[in-house]
């Protein structure tokens, strides 16, 4: 039902049109820049450093409002995301499992003489947020059969077992952030960060539980040998980090 049929009835079709008029189209940023995540004066968007095994580079990635659990130290103190994330803007690994989709762009790789991809080391980059692919295919192997349902099996209130195992979805969870890393220019660089309360000592964006029982690098792909799809999965958290490839990834409209 398009607009135009409500365009002489009270001044619906205005009121659609401006709706219309507010709506970003798909993939598309928001004004509030790159990261597409709104923030009052004076606070701190909720960020965290990541750096995956096998990455030259760690990433400063901006999640969405109650998306980014607390830090580990803040778990243990019982503090809220607000006072961890917000108000004091601290960086460090989430105390619980998150899921990350990243996506390297063509301007952070350089081709080789045989014709491979490596990555460029002579350029800052930033991580910028993306909307939700119209497909993406997940690590295969069965890696993801224990992972949370994907977003399309958890609207329509499926099973895991159903989404996992029936189904064969290898689709990352429905609460997984999807970033492109970019390269960092002055149009996308974030204004200052608010001055932390609780100074922050080594955020690195690594594990520091290096004997943890749940620390099961040995399950991650190796990263230096670049998939053609050019996204992988990171599943982290401040006890572990696995990196998985992805099979493909596709935005229609972009």
């Amino acid at each position: 039902m398009s607009p135009s049929m409500f365009s002489g009835v009270g001044g619906i079709g205005g009121q659609l049109n401006v709706f219309s008029s507010m709506v970003l189209p798909y993939n598309q940023t928001s004004e509030f820049g790159a990261n597409n995540t709104a923030k009052k004066d004076g606070e701190n968007p909720q960020q965290c450093t990541v750096h995956p095994t096998g990455l030259p580079y760690a990433f400063d990635v901006t999640f969405p409002d109650r998306r980014l659990p607390v830090c580990q130290r803040c778990k243990k103190n019982f503090r809220s995301r607000d006072l961890c994330r917000t108000r004091d803007g601290h960086r460090a690994l989430p105390w619980a499992t998150t899921y990350l989709v990243v996506t390297l762009t063509d301007e952070v790789l350089s081709q080789n003489e045989d014709g491979t991809l490596c990555y460029r080391n002579d350029i800052p980059i930033i991580a910028e947020t993306q909307n939700i692919p119209d497909l993406c295919k997940g690590p295969a192997g069965g890696f993801m059969a224990s992972e949370p349902i994907c977003k399309v099996c958890k609207d329509k209130n499926y099973t895991r077992d159903y989404c996992r195992n029936v189904s064969g979805h290898t689709t990352p969870p429905h609460q997984a952030v999807y970033i492109k890393i970019v390269p960092k220019t002055e149009a996308n660089t974030l204004p200052p960060r608010k001055k932390k309360r609780k100074i922050e000592d080594g955020v690195d964006g690594k594990v520091k539980n290096e004997g943890g029982d749940n620390n099961a690098k040995d399950d991650s792909d190796d990263l230096t040998d670049i998939h053609p799809s050019k996204t992988f999965l990171v599943v982290f958290s401040a006890t572990k980090m696995i990196v998985k490839v992805c099979i493909c990834i596709l935005y229609l409209l972009c």
